[in-house]
């Protein structure tokens, strides 16, 4: 089993490379209401005049995308799906599972750890500006609020908290 996770996702999606991604993407529209080029110009004036302040200095923000940004929730996923398609296309050895949501990803990889670590090192190839960490195990293994156990090679899962979680919850009467 393996996880892959990007680091910065938002603040580090190449721009150039998402539109392109976003472009393809609105192209495959059954009915677009909204012609894609017009789409393509709001995206880029969000992108474009995106600010922020730090340090009481007022910036534009030119690479990758506001994290919590409307936008960002639909722009970065998109450019990781070109990204992870590139993944899959240069890699000679295809991992046995798949699965992705935003910019984490679970997987089963019966190649061998060797073949994992290479696919790993494609996989921090294919854009300068894309990190990506990876974790695998045999035994269980971590994915957001899901732990996936190997019992004699049955996968079983169930709820991960992370050991500082207090377990909380506001009663609904409150």
């Amino acid at each position: 089993m393996f996880c892959l996770d990007v680091k910065a996702l938002y603040p580090s999606v190449p721009r150039q490379e998402a539109r392109a991604a976003a472009e393809v993407a609105l192209s495959g529209r059954v009915n677009p209401l909204i012609p894609t080029d017009d789409v393509l110009a709001m995206m880029d004036a969000v992108l474009d005049h995106n600010t922020f302040t730090f340090d009481g200095v007022h910036y534009v923000q030119t690479e990758g995308t506001a994290i919590g940004s409307h936008l960002g929730m639909n722009y970065a996923p998109t450019y990781m799906g070109s990204w992870e398609n590139e993944l899959l296309e240069r890699s000679t050895k295809q991992p046995l599972a798949y699965f992705r949501f935003v910019d984490d990803v679970w997987g089963l990889w019966t190649h061998g750890l060797d073949a994992l670590q290479e696919f790993h090192q494609l996989s921090n190839k294919i854009h300068q500006r894309i990190k990506i960490e990876l974790r695998h195990a045999t035994e269980k293994i971590e994915f957001l609020d899901v732990i996936t156990i190997n019992r004699n090679g049955h996968l079983v899962t169930d709820l991960f908290t992370k050991p500082t979680d207090k377990h909380l919850y506001l009663r609904r009467d409150s």
